[in-house]
């Protein structure tokens, strides 16, 4: 959040114009490979849980596309540096389809490190 707040003009052109690029300039590739990243990132989460809510693959997908498109909204909309305001929510898209709702709003209220 804080490469993306040093510098709006750099975050629009890394999130927002990589989805005007042409398939051939492999940025939109690029793109998917980072959500991947994301993605494998938060997987690794599913064998910290118990077995009660069985979750696959596209769980982590799910919630790193979430994670993603907030970013990109709040690029698009010039919000993007206030990120340390919206950084729990994305915490928290990322934790609750793992740990439930409640240790999700448990990360609503944790200040971020500055």
């Amino acid at each position: 959040m804080r490469y993306f707040e040093e510098d709006s003009a750099r975050a629009r052109f890394l999130v927002v114009a990589v989805n005007g690029a042409g398939a051939g300039a492999g940025a939109q590739t690029r793109r998917d490979e980072i959500v991947q990243r994301i993605a494998e990132t938060l997987d690794g989460g599913r064998g910290e849980v118990d077995d009660s809510r069985p979750m696959s693959r596209c769980t982590a997908e799910i919630a790193a596309g979430a994670v993603y498109n907030t970013i990109l909204v709040k690029v698009e909309d010039g919000s993007i540096e206030r990120g340390e305001e919206f950084l729990p929510e994305l915490i928290y898209l990322a934790t609750m389809p793992y740990l439930g709702a409640r240790a999700a709003e448990d990360e609503l209220l944790v200040e971020p490190l500055r």
